[in-house]
């Protein structure tokens, strides 16, 4: 792990990283808003920063912050486990993607785990719950 963590890395419509490929996952959760819905999501990824992402205006957001920080963040918020939800605590990491849809797709051993607005149609439509898509057989 690097020093200190290095704050926002992506804010664009389509990007790439490979910052965590082979890293397990300590914990995956969303903070959600007071109707329900996710606003921002943090990984864990274990020996690693946390990291802290979400979709706005059409644009995927990434970026990679200390634990204490994150603690702020979520402290009386209401939040979703989605790494118990979808049972991929421990799995390895592979590529994160953004796509201009906006939608974040995480790749884990399993299969994925995706992150889309409601309408890709709007730019400020709200976020709706990830969700898994395991890995076809084959």
């Amino acid at each position: 792990m690097s020093e200190s963590p290095r704050g926002g890395l992506f804010q664009d419509e389509s990007w790439e990283f490979r910052g965590l490929f082979g890293c397990p996952i300590k914990r995956l959760v969303g903070h959600l808003d007071e109707n329900g819905k996710p606003l921002v999501f943090f990984l864990e990824p274990d020996g690693l920063f946390w990291q802290r992402f979400y979709l706005d205006a059409g644009l995927g957001f990434w970026g990679e912050y200390d634990a204490e920080e994150i603690a702020d963040e979520l402290e009386g918020e209401p939040i979703v486990d989605y790494g118990e939800r979808f049972g991929i605590v421990g799995e390895l990491l592979g590529v994160v993607r953004c796509e201009s849809r906006p939608r974040i797709r995480i790749a884990v051993a399993s299969g994925e785990i995706v992150f889309e607005t409601e309408d890709p149609s709007d730019i400020q439509a709200p976020a709706k719950a990830p969700y898994f898509r395991p890995k076809s057989p084959n």
